[in-house]
């Protein structure tokens, strides 16, 4: 029997009806020779399954991916889903070997588990990668402010150079082009270190 349908005979009777829905994309890995139809849709209690063994073009209309796959391939398909989706291993009572991997996978669910014990990993999962997501564009936004900042404590050294005149000063030279030229400050930083040679020029940067 393959795992989808040691999945779906361990919560066949469930009464349990949960209000939300999550949409999990089933991609399954191994086992395929025993399975029929991959692209069906499945309604089960609270999860809806899309089966199928490549994962969509189209993501956006999921909230995870669940992979069927031996351990060492999930770091593989963590890397294909690329941080669009939260990835959960199913790995059939393997829980130990999933944690001792360390991979960067949202979360793991099997057979053992009831259908509030998969609800609740898949919630917990998809918090964690939402938080997850959240810190890493915060760090991306931090990171961009700090070279914003070199940027301009560079041009700033330059015009207090050529200007004879304190950092504060230079600052506020530049400051002032800024506004005449309706341009962020940032920008002019740019040019003026394009035309020491010390940048590429803003066309050529981007």
């Amino acid at each position: 029997m393959d795992t989808l349908s040691i999945f779906k005979a361990k919560h066949r009777n469930s009464n349990k009806v949960f209000d939300s829905v999550i949409r999990l994309v089933w991609l399954e890995r191994i086992g395929r020779d025993e399975a029929n139809g991959w692209e069906r849709d499945f309604q089960f209690h609270s999860l809806h399954l899309t089966f199928c063994e490549e994962l969509p073009e189209d993501l956006t209309v999921y909230d995870a991916v669940v992979v069927v796959c031996r351990l060492e391939e999930l770091g593989q398909w963590i890397s294909r889903v690329n941080q669009q989706l939260p990835v959960f291993w199913y790995g059939h009572g393997q829980e130990g070997a999933f944690r001792k991997w360390n991979l960067e996978a949202d979360g793991f669910i099997d057979h053992t588990m009831n259908e509030s014990q998969i609800l609740g990993m898949l919630l917990l999962g998809c918090y964690q990668f939402e938080r997850r997501k959240g810190l890493m564009i915060e760090n991306k936004k931090l990171k961009v402010k700090l070279e914003q900042r070199k940027l301009i404590d560079r041009a700033k050294e330059i015009v207090a150079e050529l200007n004879h005149v304190s950092l504060s000063k230079a600052y506020e030279l530049m400051r002032m082009q800024a506004m005449k030229e309706r341009r962020s400050i940032e920008s002019v930083a740019r040019s003026l270190l394009s035309l020491k040679g010390i940048l590429p020029k803003e066309k050529d940067a981007n």
